[in-house]
């Protein structure tokens, strides 16, 4: 597939949503919205305020330091 190894940044989402996996897996990172203050998202009216800065990828705790307490559920979906 032409999105093999496709990710999404650390993002929150607002709304209710549904997902819908058509083929391939996709792996999702869970935290609990009381997980927040470990994530770092941007501040209210940021242009990116539903984004953490963290990159989970490639954590830098020196930078965030409170990452490595967050707990998050991962769930894997396919077809």
């Amino acid at each position: 597939s032409f999105l093999a190894g496709a990710r999404s940044i650390l993002h929150f989402d607002q709304y209710d949503n549904l997902f819908v996996q058509i083929s391939g897996w996709k792996r999702f990172r869970v935290y609990d919205p009381q997980q927040t203050r470990c994530l770092y998202p941007f501040p209210i009216h940021h242009p990116l305020d539903t984004r953490a800065q963290v990159d989970l990828e490639a954590p830098d705790l020196a930078a965030f330091p409170r990452l490595s307490e967050a707990v998050c559920s991962e769930v894997l979906l396919g077809p």
